[in-house]
């Protein structure tokens, strides 16, 4: 019972997510054609190529942050009564270690994934973005990392568990 009410609340996070995202990128897209009316016509193809490179680069972050918040959470996330009850005090810290070893994994897939995405699609779209892509996704990374980290580190001090 409590595992599918938790997969609808987390199937429902996502659609709201997916959404928002929708949504903010509609808006992105509102207030750039608000701007291009005054641009004139000559500049309009820089203008768009800009817009879109900051619209990459805004979803992307976005993506990051909840990225960043869904490990936060699952570092930090407590255990049942039976495997709590068992752990040594040793044993909290070698399984807050393991949880920080997943999200360094998937900090490091994420900068990777970020700077592919940026190097393939803002300088196409971007001026002088050349070291752009690499400071973005190194900033991605250690946002990633540093959530995890602060969430392992609760994981030991709180010792949650139901």
């Amino acid at each position: 019972m409590l595992n599918t009410t938790l997969r609808g609340l987390a199937v429902a996070a996502i659609l709201k997510s997916i959404a928002l995202t929708v949504l903010v990128v509609a808006a992105i897209l509102v207030v750039s054609a608000l701007l291009l009316r005054r641009v004139p016509p000559e500049d309009k193809g820089r203008a768009l190529r800009r817009i879109a490179g900051g619209a990459v680069i805004a979803v992307e972050t976005y993506f990051v942050a909840w990225v960043a918040l869904f490990l936060l959470l699952f570092s930090a996330w407590f255990l049942d009564d039976s495997l709590a009850a068992k752990l040594s005090s040793s044993g909290w810290y070698s399984l807050a270690l393991q949880r920080l070893a997943v999200v360094l994994v998937m900090a490091v897939a994420a900068a990777c994934l970020a700077f592919l995405v940026n190097a393939l699609v803002v300088p196409r779209l971007l001026p002088k973005p050349r070291l752009l892509a690499l400071y973005l996704s190194l900033a991605y990374g250690q946002l990633i990392a540093v959530a995890g980290l602060a969430g392992c580190i609760y994981f030991v001090i709180a010792r949650p568990y139901m």
